[in-house]
């Protein structure tokens, strides 16, 4: 017996211990569950989650896309950490959109914004009343302002020209500008041009105006300049034209003529459908001009004609 005993503590002196299964290497084990070796274990059990308090609100803008009149052109914010905030959109210090964020998840906010004005335009953002975004979006007016080389044609008592421009939202007019020349340097006296806003009937101007301006033919000058015009209409959503004629106290003489601008843009197609011209008939029982039908022109062209919100 004393001997057994003498013998097992031998042994635990020359081996030590007897335990669990070694842990393989590269382990440590917690309850149940293996960590890589070096990994910082938490203290004290888990990571408690970050609260609401924790959460700073943060937003991201999409960018400014330049429209023209009228158009439409989409804004977006992404919203993160900004729950039950009030966002408000500004265009030109009028609010133009309003939305509260539903979740302190990033929630994508999209406003629609109407170009309503041409030129620049001041777009501000609002977080519960802070200015959170302030650019400014650029909004081009309808039509082509390109007056590049020497092609016109002529508009006289006898020859009307118009020019289309498409309406995509509601919108105010204020002018139209051509770039223009008279041909002769005197004139006959109270000779007018006069450009008539008319809507769209099958593709040709309507019979109907819907507005009128006019400047006296004195106005051009011998070299191209832009004339403008200035009008008070509001128009719906549509296709609209813009007629020019010249209107004088004797129809009978064909002296006063004008020009207007245009570029080509391809002379070997039909003209586009936004370009329309009509050669007037003298009745001498009548002694008026009367009015022929509307036809395409020759070939295709960009008359340098632009219509605006603003007034001159």
């Amino acid at each position: 017996m004393k001997a057994a005993i003498l013998l097992l503590v031998s042994m635990i002196l020359l081996f030590g211990c007897t335990g669990p299964a070694e842990t393989p290497a590269g382990t440590t084990v917690t309850e149940g569950e293996s960590v890589p070796v070096g990994e910082e274990q938490p203290s004290g059990g888990s990571v408690p989650a970050a609260t609401e308090e924790d959460c700073e609100a943060s937003y991201v803008f999409s960018q400014l896309s330049p429209v023209k009149l009228s158009e439409i052109s989409q804004f977006t914010i992404t919203a993160t950490c900004a729950k039950d905030k009030e966002i408000v959109l500004y265009l030109n210090d009028k609010t133009a959109g309003e939305l509260i964020v539903p979740s302190n998840d990033a929630t994508v906010l999209k406003f629609d914004i109407v170009a309503k004005v041409d030129g620049t335009s001041n777009v501000v953002v609002k977080s519960d009343s802070e200015t959170v975004f302030a650019e400014t979006w650029e909004v081009d007016p309808l039509g082509s302002d390109d007056t590049e080389g020497n092609d016109y044609d002529q508009i006289s008592n006898k020859k009307w020209l118009a020019v289309a421009f498409d309406i995509d939202n509601k919108i105010h007019i204020g002018s139209i500008k051509a770039y223009m020349k008279r041909l002769e340097s005197s004139t006959m006296e109270n000779s007018m041009i006069q450009v008539e806003i008319r809507s769209d009937d099958g593709g040709n101007p309507s019979q109907g105006t819907m507005a009128t301006a006019a400047v006296p033919l004195t106005d051009t000058t011998m070299s191209n300049n832009w004339l403008y015009l200035n009008y008070d209409v509001d128009l719906n959503p549509g296709k609209y034209w813009a007629v020019f004629k010249v209107e004088t106290e004797e129809p009978t003489i064909v002296k006063d003529t004008v020009t207007l601008h245009y570029v080509a843009l391809d002379n070997t197609v039909p003209a586009n459908d936004d370009t329309r011209m009509m050669n007037l008939e003298w009745s001498e029982s009548g002694r008026v001009w009367n009015e022929g039908t509307w036809s395409p022109l020759a070939f295709d062209k960009t008359y340098s004609v632009m219509v605006s919100a603003h007034t001159h």
